[in-house]
């Protein structure tokens, strides 16, 4: 077996518009995307993730960190810099989306991808910023695709909801 990542491409067709009834018809979009993604790819889309937040965190010196006294505990609150890390956190999803999609995206087709002059728009950043909300229709096929469950799991038996057979079985004893 190869440890080596399979470039192996699915084709997932978008749903069409709904129509008056409000049920989707056929589409003549669709997307080519990775099955899996190499090592690479997972890893540019971390930096697009946590890049950002461990910027701009402070450098850790030797020894615990200082404890501030309640105002500054304030200040530091007031002014961000206790929390850099969250400060940007929607921005950091949101790049990490974009960077999956770049990424997963191998080709795509249709009327909908097609642009004024009749080309099919290229696979980059500035297109995948201005797709509407069928960017969130591929992450959740993403999804649905990448993460899936092991055929040999079984969820864990569920703590007993009631407290009376616990009881009974102590007074028995």
């Amino acid at each position: 077996m190869s440890r080596f990542v399979d470039r192996q491409v699915e084709r997932f067709w978008l749903p069409g518009e709904p129509g008056p009834d409000g049920v989707s018809g056929p589409s003549e979009d669709w997307v080519d995307l990775l099955v899996r993604l190499p090592y690479a790819a997972r890893a540019a889309i971390e930096q697009k993730l946590i890049g950002p937040a461990l910027a701009q965190a402070p450098a850790r010196t030797e020894g615990p960190a200082p404890e501030l006294s309640g105002d500054a505990k304030e200040a530091a609150r007031l002014s961000g810099d206790a929390m850099p890390a969250a400060v940007n956190t929607e921005v950091a999803i949101a790049a990490g989306n974009a960077e999956l999609l770049k990424r997963a995206i191998v080709a795509w087709g249709g009327p909908g991808f097609t642009l004024s002059d009749g080309k099919v728009a290229p696979i980059n950043e500035q297109t995948i910023a201005i797709l509407d909300d069928t960017a969130e229709r591929i992450l959740g096929e993403l999804q649905r695709r990448m993460v899936k469950p092991k055929p040999d799991f079984t969820p864990p038996s569920s703590p007993p909801t009631s407290t009376a057979g616990a009881e009974a079985n102590t007074e028995a004893s």
